[in-house]
């Protein structure tokens, strides 16, 4: 009789503390700002064939962002965190996707998070900048990749299961107390 009532009490307190838990990793608290389209540029060579600057705009950050990935490598392939890019002449292949030129290629990556209430957000886009040959040698052949990865949160339902749980065990258990006679304590 005791338990669905205790249950219920447990499951709210703490569906309520990981809420305000939630809220709090979802605040922003911090300032940046040298994201790549400040200017930072990946040191290039001559052989370079593919320059990369990605910005960052993470969660916890209310004003600017940061660099996700800044380089450039002599090979035709290459890995940067999530992002996998390949050079086939002029084309960049983001992720198996084809990108000509001036195309910009975007996905979602959704990541459960410990708390129930939450699920992490990671969006990317990537842009074909194609060719420039500005401030580089004249023997360049780069192809220049911009980009940016947004970091944020969308509601889990697993949060309002927890708390709908909790509250159904205490109606039930209010139920049954009111249900069953008390027993005489005296004598």
């Amino acid at each position: 009789m005791r338990t669905k009532f205790s249950l219920g009490i447990i499951l709210i307190v703490i569906s309520v503390v990981l809420l305000v838990i939630a809220i709090y990793q979802v605040t922003p608290t911090m300032a940046v700002d040298f994201p790549c389209q400040a200017g930072l540029v990946p040191d290039v060579r001559p052989d370079t064939r593919i320059a990369y600057c990605v910005s960052l705009w993470p969660l916890e950050a209310f004003s600017g962002g940061g660099v996700y990935a800044l380089g450039a490598t002599d090979q035709d392939e290459i890995t940067v965190g999530m992002l996998k890019l390949e050079r086939q002449e002029q084309t960049l292949v983001v992720n198996d996707h084809p990108l000509e030129v001036g195309e910009t290629y975007s996905t979602v990556r959704w990541t459960p998070s410990l708390n129930p209430w939450l699920i992490f957000t990671t969006r990317f886009f990537v842009k074909n900048e194609g060719l420039k040959r500005a401030n580089l040698p004249t023997s360049s052949d780069t192809l220049y990749v911009s980009g940016d990865v947004y970091e944020g949160w969308l509601p889990n339902p697993a949060g309002f299961l927890i708390l709908g749980g909790g509250i159904l065990f205490l109606v039930q258990g209010i139920k049954e107390r009111k249900g069953k006679p008390m027993k005489n304590q005296a004598g």
